[in-house]
């Protein structure tokens, strides 16, 4: 389906919404649906021609075409609280390796189950794990960051070309080298989540090299790509995600993870401006933390979420996004998502105007629109703050 509507209008009330938002004073909940690639390429209305994870992948013509219908779907298909209709200044695209990327540079193989996002398979063993440590650190355009490279150089050119999609160019092309998915995650990726945790626990000065090593390589990744990106060293803000820590306690990440996080921001982070974090699955016993020693002023959270007591714990000045449960609106009944997004907007907004309501998180494959919508209607109607 396609949305009607005045965009004009539309991308005016919703650049008004944010604006006001942004100052604390935004007169209801902001909605918006975190629709994805994976979401693209395993609808078949969206990719006609059956394109797969791997070709999506390997091909950056493939990647390229599916970039810009995931684009046309978000600003086409549904009404969210984003911007909407072809853009006004061209379309941003972005080299996409999902989340294989930052194992795979460092030697895992990828592998791509059948209807699924790529993964990765752990490959440091006990025996060659304290080797691994000793090598010198990837360089940042090497094997899979070589072939994002060329995605990159192949953007280029067809922007070069004075390529269009609906009328539109290409105006601004980004790549998932510059981002991190956190040290703890990267480091479960290379030896296995039950393997590392082991380690974290008994092997802790093991651990903790390993994760030097691979907060010393972001760091030298993210630099060059800014470089080659011709972006600045460090940015004014910056975002990183490391969905795997609900493994541990708060402690352990204060111990072993904090230090890290903090040279990350040191070195990719201008002084004193803030920064974000996603976190998935049940992580908002970190946040005050993280809040308190990294000035991280916006959180992602997935599920599950105690609204009530996080909205005040995390306090009015931070911004947060977070929603009903994805399989909720995979399964569930527009009537269902309404009554949960009533629940969800009763227990933070009395606490909060920095609260964004989505999906919690990320839209699934195959999720009704209908279902989005309920979601975003629903948002609109019980989302409003008392004059």
């Amino acid at each position: 389906m396609s949305v009607t509507m005045n965009f004009e209008e539309h991308n005016r009330r919703t650049a008004a919404l944010w604006e006001k938002f942004q100052a604390g004073q935004a007169p209801r909940v902001p909605v918006i649906a975190g629709v994805s690639s994976r979401y693209v390429i395993l609808d078949r209305n969206s990719n006609p021609k059956g394109i797969t994870f791997e070709e999506y992948h390997n091909d950056p013509a493939a990647m390229l075409e599916l970039q810009l219908e995931l684009e046309r779907f978000r600003r086409f298909e549904f009404d969210d609280d984003s911007q909407k209709g072809v853009p006004e200044n061209g379309w941003t695209v972005s080299v996409d390796l999902q989340n294989v990327y930052e194992a795979a540079w460092y030697g895992a193989q990828v592998c791509f189950p059948k209807d699924n996002v790529p993964d990765t398979v752990p490959f440091l063993t006990e025996e060659q794990k304290y080797d691994f440590v000793q090598q010198p650190l990837p360089d940042p355009f090497s094997g899979i960051m070589g072939h994002a490279r060329d995605c990159v150089e192949y953007f280029r050119r067809k922007q070069a070309e004075g390529f269009r999609y609906m009328g539109a160019p290409i105006s601004h092309i980004e790549a998932c080298p510059l981002w991190t998915d956190g040290p703890f995650t990267v480091a479960c990726n290379l030896r296995g989540p039950m393997e590392f945790c082991i380690d974290m626990a008994a092997e802790p000065e093991y651990a903790g090299q390993l994760l030097d090593y691979i907060t010393d390589a972001t760091i030298l990744r993210v630099k060059a790509w800014r470089r080659y990106l011709n972006l600045p060293e460090k940015l004014p803000g910056w975002g990183f995600a490391d969905d795997l820590i609900p493994l541990l306690s708060v402690d352990m990440v204060r111990e072993m993870l904090l230090p890290r996080y903090k040279r990350l921001l040191k070195n990719l982070c201008a002084e004193g401006t803030t920064t974000g974090i996603h976190l998935c699955g049940d992580a908002t016993r970190f946040m005050p933390m993280l809040r308190d020693e990294l000035n991280a002023a916006w959180f992602d959270t997935g599920f599950p979420v105690d609204f009530a007591a996080f909205s005040k714990e995390i306090g009015p000045n931070v911004v947060w996004q977070g929603g009903p449960h994805v399989s909720l609106l995979l399964e569930g009944t527009p009537a269902a998502i309404e009554a949960e997004v009533k629940r969800i907007l009763s227990e933070t907004m009395p606490n909060t105007r920095r609260f964004v309501l989505r999906d919690g998180n990320d839209v699934a494959p195959h999720t009704p629109m209908e279902n989005v919508e309920a979601m975003v209607h629903a948002g609109r109607k019980y989302g409003v703050f008392p004059v």
